[in-house]
């Protein structure tokens, strides 16, 4: 298998940080011009994509998409990302609270095309220099009719709910990011406590 390229170095990449966000300057990735292109899904063990810690597996009945398979490709090149836009950009989220929510949406959004989810990383992904209908071209490819569905909804003034995030849910996402050693305040950081539901709240709304 072929080694990872590294990110080119003429940039920073963006750093979405909450709150408020703001955006850095991108990366630039070397194969950038092909990232996004129409490609087929990628075979790993078993015909499967191995990915990452922090993406879980889908759903029974949720198929992935080429371009979706292609997005946990490049983040499992890449570990300390959270997301990989047009192919030339990076998201990184720049505080362990938001990277967990973030992880937490997009587990959602990649395991069974969560209506709510995509909303949600619509909305982080505002934030960066990218244009809607750069998101929206790249959200239809990687989630198809899921997305679809959302910019309907968003057109007749009726976002999908998004669900709440529980303690839980923080803790397993935690302790994924403590496994990548990229915040080095996680590192005593001890999961557990009482399990309650999180405010949510990302602009632009």
């Amino acid at each position: 298998m072929a080694t990872p390229q590294s990110p080119v170095r003429k940039a920073a990449r963006y750093v979405v940080r909450s709150p408020p966000f703001r955006s850095e300057t991108p990366t630039v990735f070397a194969d950038s011009k092909t990232v996004l292109e129409s490609v087929a899904p990628y075979e790993r063990e078993n015909g499967k994509v191995k990915a990452r810690i922090d993406i879980q597996p889908p759903k029974p009945g949720y198929r992935r998409s080429a371009h979706l398979l292609r997005q946990i490709e490049l983040l499992n090149n890449f570990p300390k990302l959270d997301y990989v836009l047009g192919g030339e950009y990076s998201v990184s989220l720049d505080h362990p609270h938001s990277a967990a929510v973030f992880i937490i949406m997009r587990n959602r959004a990649m395991t069974s095309g969560d209506l709510g989810a995509l909303l949600y990383l619509h909305r982080v992904f505002q934030n960066t220099t990218r244009t809607e209908a750069q998101l929206s071209t790249q959200l239809r490819n990687e989630y198809g009719d899921d997305w679809t569905q959302v910019e309907e909804l968003l057109k007749k003034g009726t976002p999908p709910f998004i669900k709440p995030v529980l303690r839980e849910h923080m803790d397993e996402a935690i302790a994924d990011l403590q496994n990548t050693k990229r915040f080095r305040m996680l590192d005593k950081y001890q999961p557990g406590g009482e399990h309650t539901a999180s405010a949510i709240q990302v602009c632009p709304i």
